[in-house]
């Protein structure tokens, strides 16, 4: 996992607390995109590794108590009588669930679902260490709407990373293939300013410039940049990417 160290030491210091028999829930905040899905996975092979884990995610709607409580239901495999904050209570383990988004609607009432999910997480979360994930603009909402910050322990941002992580994951990705890159040049400009640049050492890389270029473009969101990159291959011949 590239560029996610701040990230992965935020989760690592939760999980720590949570061990030490401290109430702990995460929220993981980042834009579509992001890596967010990446570093929670990360996170379950490394850090979570040799605990129980139970993984989700909201597929559909789920804006009413009923339909969190159902969905809760299927991902913990409890039967239909069984209260939802007893049978958390037995034993202990980490619960990672992405697409938070998908608990409330705009409209009034609905937010029940996600206040009734809310305060199941309060009442379980020192058996239960919750880390859930959401895009930046539904948190925004949701936290001046219902205070959804103050309902975790642990809030880790997994927006815009800076340049040099993008042009290195792309670079650890590509590298694998053995191919060679090469990457077309600035166009001429006046031939006497590009002999000044380049009599005086000024000349800009043209793997630089590309780069520089991409980082504006996908403003630091990894899926953006690799679309970006894999758009921009104008050709692949005798081993070379161009």
């Amino acid at each position: 996992l590239v560029g996610r160290d701040a990230e992965m030491q935020g989760l690592a210091e939760a999980l720590a607390r949570w061990e030490a028999g401290r109430s702990v829930s995460v929220i993981v905040i980042g834009a579509r995109g992001s890596g967010k899905t990446s570093l929670l996975n990360c996170a379950v092979s490394s850090l979570l590794a040799g605990l129980p884990v139970v993984k989700g995610q909201f597929c559909t709607r789920a804006a009413e108590p009923e339909k969190i409580d159902q969905f809760l239901r299927g991902l913990f495999q409890f039967p239909g009588q069984t209260n939802l904050s007893s049978g958390l209570a037995e034993g202990r383990r980490v619960v990672v669930i992405e697409e938070l988004e998908r608990t409330f609607l705009r409209k009034i009432n609905g937010f029940e679902g996600l206040r009734s999910f809310l305060h199941l997480m309060e009442l379980t979360s020192k058996n239960t260490l919750w880390i859930l994930s959401t895009n930046e603009a539904s948190f925004r909402y949701l936290d001046a709407t219902v205070n959804l910050g103050r309902a975790f322990s642990h809030r880790i941002n997994a927006m815009a990373v800076p340049q040099r992580d993008i042009t290195n994951a792309i670079m650890q990705r590509h590298n694998l293939s053995g191919l060679r890159l090469q990457f077309a040049p600035p166009p001429e400009g006046d031939p006497r300013v590009s002999q000044a640049k380049r009599f005086f050492g000024l000349d800009q890389d043209p793997q630089q410039l590309f780069f520089e270029g991409l980082y504006e473009q996908s403003e630091g969101i990894f899926r953006s940049a690799y679309e970006l990159w894999q758009a921009c291959i104008e050709r692949v011949e005798a081993g070379l990417v161009h």
